[in-house]
């Protein structure tokens, strides 16, 4: 499929409050993509905090707390923010799924990316960016966005992108993809994406932070057969 040349902003679809600003800061900052820039989360209803701070948050204003994060991330840096009130997997099963075999519901997929097309054709959006879950641990609703993405993409002809999914996984190898943006990050480069990703306080824990000093690096990968 031959994609129109469009080149009207970029959505970055993440699955939940905070998957972006692991995994796209600098993508963002360098402004390697046409703006306006937005930030589309689709798992925002949760009940999850780091367990270090369970006490410090009522169960039923988590949600609020998490879209409030990515409402001051999107200021932060000049994005317009959007979402769905979808609950996450925790959410809706009681326990997170990590197996990349674990069936994923088409009508569920084709539900998801229904809602996300009418604000993607309202904002006349030609671009969208989404983590790529790679490996065998796969976070299940991380592997879910990345359908929707592909969906949006052939049935708005927009252009897709993707990401490493830090701190989960960084693509090791994929035929059918090929590097377009790569930033190798230093010492001050992690210390400045720390603090954006501080602003979400209520999710942040010494895991994400020692991942993205491993992963220390972003790029953007692009499907090399088809025109993007």
């Amino acid at each position: 499929m031959k994609f129109k040349n469009r080149a009207n902003g970029t959505c970055f679809l993440s699955p939940h409050s905070d998957d972006i600003s692991m995994s796209a800061l600098y993508v963002i900052l360098e402004k390697v993509l046409p703006e306006p820039y937005y930030l589309f989360t689709i798992f925002s209803s949760s009940e999850y905090v780091d367990i270090s701070k369970v006490t410090e948050y009522l169960k039923d204003k988590i949600t609020d707390t998490r879209l409030n994060e990515d409402r001051m991330f999107s200021k932060a840096l000049d994005m317009t923010f959007l979402h769905m009130k979808e609950p996450d997997c925790l959410k809706r099963l009681g326990f997170v799924i990590y197996d990349s075999k674990q069936n994923i519901s088409s009508s569920y997929v084709e539900r998801l990316s229904n809602f996300v097309a009418l604000k993607i054709k309202s904002y006349e959006i030609s671009n969208i960016v989404v983590p790529y879950p790679f490996g065998e641990k796969q976070h299940y609703d991380h592997r879910i966005t990345r359908c929707v993405a592909e969906k949006l993409s052939n049935n708005l002809e927009i252009n897709l992108y993707y990401l490493d999914d830090i701190p989960y996984s960084v693509i090791d190898f994929c035929d059918n993809l090929e590097i377009c943006y790569k930033k190798e990050l230093n010492y001050s480069d992690i210390v400045h994406k720390i603090q954006f990703m501080d602003i979400y306080k209520s999710q942040m824990c010494d895991y994400f932070y020692e991942r993205v000093k491993i992963f220390n690096k972003e790029r953007i990968l692009k499907n090399k057969w088809k025109n993007c």
